[in-house]
């Protein structure tokens, strides 16, 4: 398991030291359901019985390559959240397997959203036969607010955190760190929740207008933030 390989210490950049140093039966858990969600992704369940199949298969490496990599980015999250705060009760257990549900249920949307957006960037006429009239604007809505209940959920977990930062005897410092990512992950999702209102309100083009300078905005308040931490440390 590539938990039990990670030291047991927080690297020095990181403002909040480790607490958990061996994985527990929901990290096992949680493994087994991002491995099976990874193959989900699998490019297919055959292998290709002439060369133009496999340069066909090979065609979705791109949005599978995509797919592992946000999965793999939040697998990475949670296994930070419980190596930097070792919690184990019920309410984590109950956050992190809805977070798990959401992850499974949000694999094929955004399988299907990398293949029809590379297809359509490489000009593969696939793309176009994916989607029909606006169905763009649905499945864009449905990547957002898939992303934004998993964000929401992080945030809810590192939150929970907080609130047992007596029990965890979190210092001054790390109780700043984990107030502010909890206060990041929940404003980001948030927004990506609340994207696809927006666009149905006022448009595709507008709407995303819209939502990027909210994420700048979110970005350039947790630089600052960051920043002002930094000096008073100094």
């Amino acid at each position: 398991m590539i938990r039990r390989l990670l030291p047991a210490r927080a690297p020095a950049h990181d403002p909040i030291r480790w607490r958990g140093a061996e994985p527990s039966r929901i990290e096992s858990f949680s493994d087994a359901v991002f491995g099976f969600s990874i193959t989900l992704l699998v490019l297919s369940v055959e292998i290709p019985k002439s060369y133009s199949g496999l340069i066909h298969l090979l065609h979705g490496v791109p949005a599978f390559a995509a797919s592992f990599s946000l999965l793999a980015t939040l697998w990475w999250r949670q296994c930070l959240f419980f190596r930097r705060y070792g919690l184990h009760d019920s309410i984590t257990a109950a956050l992190n397997t809805i977070q798990l549900f959401v992850i499974v249920l949000y694999i094929y949307p955004v399988k299907f959203f990398f293949d029809a957006s590379f297809a359509v960037m490489f000009g593969d006429p696939a793309g176009r036969t994916m989607m029909e009239g606006h169905d763009e604007n649905g499945l864009l809505a449905i990547y957002l607010f898939g992303a934004g209940v998993v964000q929401l959920l992080s945030g809810m977990m590192i939150l929970h955190a907080f609130r047992m930062r007596t029990v965890l005897e979190l210092t001054e410092e790390e109780e700043s760190a984990t107030l502010g990512s909890g206060f990041d992950a929940l404003t980001t999702g948030l927004g990506f929740v609340g994207a696809p209102l927006v666009m149905h309100w006022l448009g595709l083009g507008s709407g995303l207008a819209v939502f990027g300078v909210a994420l700048v905005l979110i970005r350039g308040a947790k630089f600052l933030r960051k920043r002002a931490a930094s000096k008073r440390k100094a």
